[in-house]
């Protein structure tokens, strides 16, 4: 398990654990021997939900201080050499806490950078990922810009064996990046559906 897998994992345990206390604490689902303490401290954040946010906030700065910070200092002070990293971090599709605005910003970056066949090919592997297990991410519309960049025609060939999936809601994601690289890139709508 990589390292930004297994971090990206405990913060989203932390988080989830984060919101059952403070959801339990806030909706008053407490244990029945807890009641008398509970009244006496009214307004006072319960112990257990202060000990969760902790948690939390402990593996939001791991996260953010010993991976993501460095990553973006070097990723602008020497681009090329970031790739890998970059292409690592967007792989893990763990959907944390703040992650979603740092991969918007890889992905914008991405655009701009020398990417090698290898890395392109990753990146379309994540991109195809990501389309076979729709659910809301913030930085879809970030991978859809960057594969009207890189797009080939295998990608599309595998975009549209995509829209042809029984899931409705495959169909639609693949349909959308697919037509956004169509519209884009006039190169490839011959190859598109």
């Amino acid at each position: 398990m990589s390292d930004y897998r297994q971090m990206m994992h405990e913060l989203y345990e932390a988080h989830q654990n984060f919101k059952k206390e403070w959801d339990d604490w806030r909706n008053a689902k407490i244990k029945p021997t807890e009641k008398k303490k509970f009244k006496k401290s009214r307004g006072l954040e319960a112990e257990n939900v202060s000990i969760a946010r902790d948690k939390f906030l402990d593996a939001l700065n791991r996260l953010f201080d010993t991976k993501l910070a460095p990553l973006e200092i070097k990723s602008n002070e020497t681009p090329l050499k970031a790739v890998d990293e970059i292409i690592e971090f967007l792989s893990v599709d763990i959907p944390c806490h703040r992650c979603g605005y740092v991969k918007e910003t890889f992905l914008t970056k991405l655009k701009s950078v020398f990417l090698t066949f290898e890395q392109q090919k990753q990146l379309q592997q994540i991109a195809l990922d990501l389309c076979r297990n729709p659910r809301y991410r913030r930085e879809f519309g970030d991978w859809a810009r960057l594969m009207v960049k890189i797009a080939d025609q295998l990608f599309i060939g595998e975009m549209n064996k995509l829209s042809e999936n029984s899931d409705e809601k495959i169909r639609a994601t693949s349909k959308w990046m697919k037509n956004k690289i169509a519209a884009n890139r006039k190169d490839l709508q011959a190859a598109i559906d």
